[in-house]
């Protein structure tokens, strides 16, 4: 069966998100994000990745799936 290996969000405060599910689900911080378009972390439990972010400009989260940040 599939399995779900990463997820993104987009949010308005990523440092307060990521402390969220480093809290709540354990997960660690293994990289930071600083570029034109967003700024934020990437996360993981081993399984699952989650890169929260946070876009500069509002239009380029509709961008996601289709360009890498």
């Amino acid at each position: 069966m599939p399995k779900l290996r990463h997820i993104a969000l987009h949010t308005p405060d990523p440092a307060a998100t990521a402390e969220f599910y480093k809290r709540v689900f354990e997960m660690k911080e293994v990289g930071k994000v600083e570029t034109p378009i967003a700024e934020g972390y990437y996360l993981s439990d081993g399984d699952l990745n989650v890169a929260i972010l946070k876009f500069k400009d509002p239009a380029a989260a509709d961008q996601i799936g289709r360009a890498h940040v």
